[in-house]
């Protein structure tokens, strides 16, 4: 009970914290939010290195307690730099309110669907012997690592502009924002999936495989890598139709959608885990995650008067393209040189399909590198 108490003081500052977040990101300033997470991760360590040996279980969640301290602080710089105040009122009777509520709960229940998911997903995994969670767990893990870097981070900057566009209900220009985002996000997603199949098991050895965790991990995690990172561009890609969506005060489309994806996650989840193992359950949730965002777009389609198909359907062919030359010249290299750590394999073979990716794609013409510059610039 105490432990539970004490991790609710978190919670309780994160939930403020996020708060803030939303009001920076509002006024198109995304620095302290995106380092707010960096100074968490400093007061966990805090408690891990310092408080633990004295303290305990209760060091770290101190630790814990003092990092979500300062991803709140940190962030409150931007708030006096644009004149924000707060100024406690309770108005119950407030329409904004009642409004705001009614646009949380098909999110929330879009939350407890996805968690379902993932409860069942594990759930089978469990079921395939030693090592299949933890496999399947790892897995998803590196995953989410572009997948934030690309999908978050991109759906996070766009979602003010989104929802600016929506409010003015200029149909055009959001139209075209979410086409170009979408494009973009192609040009990020393809490559780093291509990435994570042919340096994906340099990348495990690297990171993981030491101690109990051998070559026989190492090939199960990399099994359900390969799969995961299939899922990757619909992921990516969700994180930035969803907020077509909320920007336009819909929450219930998306949540329909993501009941739809729990179904055929959780059909072709049973259908494939015997036969594929952890790959199995990472390949029916992206066939699942993909249908969702198929769903999403049609919608969009009809509501925006279109989605500029043919542009992203050009995009997506000439990305793959660039990206198939990348993903060769990454099995070159490894073939040529199998000894080598796998340090030296990830960093130079990564430096090669990265060469070779841009050189490509800009002979074949994926006019999105050439805006990648711009938006780097604007997430900073």
């Amino acid at each position: 009970a105490d432990l539970m108490r004490l991790t609710l003081i978190s919670t309780i500052i994160f939930s403020v914290s996020s708060l803030v977040g939303a009001v920076l990101h509002t006024r198109q300033h995304f620095v302290l939010p995106a380092v707010a997470p960096l100074i968490y991760n400093v007061g966990i360590m805090v408690g891990a290195l310092f408080l633990a040996d004295d303290f305990g279980v209760y060091g770290l969640i101190w630790g814990a307690i003092l990092g979500s301290l300062g991803h709140f602080l940190i962030q409150v710089p931007g708030l006096l730099r644009y004149g924000v105040r707060y100024r406690p009122i309770f108005a119950w009777d407030d329409p904004d309110l009642w409004h705001i509520a009614r646009l949380m709960g098909p999110r929330v229940l879009n939350i407890v669907v996805i968690q379902v998911n993932f409860i069942v997903m594990f759930n089978l995994a469990s079921r395939l012997g030693e090592g299949s969670v933890s496999a399947l767990d790892y897995g998803w893990d590196l995953m989410q690592m572009p997948q934030t870097i690309i999908g978050s981070a991109i759906g996070i900057v766009l979602f003010p502009t989104l929802s600016e566009l929506a409010a003015r209900n200029d149909i055009a220009t959001l139209r075209h924002t979410l086409a170009q985002t979408l494009r973009i996000m192609l040009a990020l997603a393809i490559p780093a999936m291509v990435g994570l199949i042919v340096l994906g098991r340099p990348i495990i050895q690297l990171m993981f495989e030491r101690g109990e965790f051998g070559p026989e991990s190492t090939a199960a995690v990399y099994q359900s890598l390969q799969f995961w990172a299939l899922a990757l561009i619909a992921h990516c890609a969700l994180e930035v139709v969803n907020r077509v969506f909320y920007a336009q005060k819909d929450t219930v489309t998306p949540f329909l959608s993501s009941v739809v994806s729990m179904m055929i996650n959780l059909g072709l989840a049973l259908l494939l885990y015997q036969r594929l193992l952890a790959g199995g359950l990472a390949l029916s949730n992206g066939v699942a995650v993909t249908v969702e965002v198929l769903i999403m777009l049609v919608i969009a389609h009809y509501r925006l008067n279109g989605v500029e198909a043919g542009s992203l359907a050009s995009t997506l062919l000439l990305t793959l393209l660039a990206a198939g030359a990348m993903g060769g010249a990454i099995l070159a290299f490894t073939t040529f040189f199998p000894a080598l750590p796998p340090l030296f394999i990830a960093a130079i073979g990564g430096l090669i399909g990265l060469a070779t990716y841009l050189l490509v794609g800009l002979v074949v013409g994926v006019k999105e590198i050439r805006l990648l510059p711009r938006l780097v610039g604007r997430e900073a």
